[in-house]
């Protein structure tokens, strides 16, 4: 039998869990594990802490860069994520044209997961990112909770920016 606990939000049968949509985070962990798949170029994952939530959510930048004729890349879908979590992060360095990570400096950052790790991660109690959270549509029966891949400051405006964004 389900133990009842007070004080704890377990959603409601007459709306979305509490714990989908717009929600607040924080970074608690980068993990780079793009030796783990053959497909992906860049698969870096950022830990979030979710407010209201009791599990940590993973955001996944994944994917393979498009290059033009000379090696260089060019803009796509994995770059504006890559550049989604720049802007969020207020980190003035990303990626290069040759599709390696740097710094502000243009220093190249050899272990990015250490290098987000030791700048970016948070064990505070704020929240200072915004985040949408959903549930992915059932696959093989099963269906999993996941976070969109645009993730912004928590300031202003910028809810309804990433209200509209996700619409």
């Amino acid at each position: 039998m389900a133990i009842l606990q007070a004080g704890r939000n377990s959603g409601s049968s007459d709306g979305k869990a509490p714990w989908l949509g717009i929600q607040q985070a924080r970074i608690v962990e980068f993990r780079d594990e793009s030796e783990k798949w053959d497909w992906a170029e860049i698969y870096l994952v950022a830990e979030l802490k979710v407010s209201g939530s009791d599990y940590n959510r993973p955001l996944k930048i994944a994917g393979s860069f498009e290059k033009n004729p000379d090696g260089t890349i060019q803009e796509n879908s994995l770059v504006r994520r890559i550049n989604y979590l720049c802007v969020a992060l207020g980190w003035n360095g990303g990626i290069n044209q040759h599709g390696k990570f740097e710094d502000e400096d243009g220093k190249e950052v050899k272990d990015i997961s250490s290098y987000m790790n030791d700048n970016f991660t948070d064990s505070g109690d704020t929240f200072p990112y915004l985040v949408y959270v959903y549930k992915e549509l059932p696959k093989n029966g099963k269906s999993y909770t996941r976070v969109h891949n645009k993730i912004m400051k928590n300031e202003g405006t910028n809810e309804r920016k990433l209200t509209d964004h996700i619409a």
